[in-house]
């Protein structure tokens, strides 16, 4: 646990066309992931990089 109360964990980024998507897999996959007891989500309110090139 970290030093402000929260668990820690890995941080995971993907990449979804909408949040329709992104829901579909939080709740169909990452959620059933044996050992995943919680999920938070954060999403950017405006354009941080204006790219449609993922990194490799």
């Amino acid at each position: 646990m970290s030093p402000h109360g929260q668990r820690d964990g890995l941080p995971l980024r993907t990449v979804a066309a909408n949040l329709q998507p992104y829901r579909l897999f939080q709740v169909k996959r990452l959620t059933r992931i044996k050992g995943v007891t919680t999920v938070k989500t954060e999403i950017p309110m405006q354009t941080i990089k204006l790219t449609t090139e993922l990194p490799l």
